[in-house]
């Protein structure tokens, strides 16, 4: 038998009753072992991102609805008097997941994302600057930020967007020190 090489970490050699995964011998069949990570991975979920989760609906506002201030970080403003406005309307139970929309008036500045998020442009329109490309977003566009994205945000008159954000779980913001 060759020694493992690396990139081989998936390879398996059948060795009579056992099998040998990673180097350790595994006492269990294959179909054992998977339905047994495949119970792991279920009680993970549960118990880390759904923890406290259940169903839940929410109508978006109208059009004409306030929201709750949501203020833009002064530093972050270039020019104008950009007021943002928020509303939470359905999370899960850890806060991983968070859906909601969000409004702001005319004027430009920076955003940085602490964590993935979804638009959808529900109204208005925007001009986005990201890495070095601006990108105008209008009713109807569908788009995604990556965490650690930063951006410089350009609003004519106003946008109104429905945002869903995906925060890193509990585990893995212990795991990069946020935690």
């Amino acid at each position: 038998m060759r020694k493992s090489a690396p990139g081989d970490h998936l390879e398996t050699v059948d060795r009579g009753k056992k099998r040998r995964l990673y180097g350790f011998a595994l006492r269990y069949r294959p179909a054992v072992l998977q339905k047994v990570l495949r119970k792991a991975v279920h009680l993970y979920a549960r118990s880390v991102h759904g923890l406290g989760s259940h169903l839940t609906a929410a109508l978006l506002p109208a059009p004409d609805d306030v929201l709750d201030p949501f203020p833009i970080p002064e530093a972050w403003i270039l020019s104008g008097t950009p007021a943002a406005t928020a509303r939470f309307l359905v999370q899960s139970g850890d806060a991983g997941l968070v859906a909601g929309v969000w409004d702001c008036t005319a004027g430009s500045f920076d955003w940085h994302f602490e964590c993935d998020e979804i638009i959808y442009v529900l109204d208005g329109d925007v001009e986005v600057e990201h890495e070095g490309q601006r990108q105008r977003f209008e009713r109807g566009s569908l788009v995604f930020f990556p965490v650690g994205a930063r951006t410089r945000w350009h609003v004519a008159t106003r946008i109104r967007k429905l945002f869903i954000h995906r925060h890193p779980t509990p585990l893995a913001r212990k795991l990069v020190g946020l935690a």
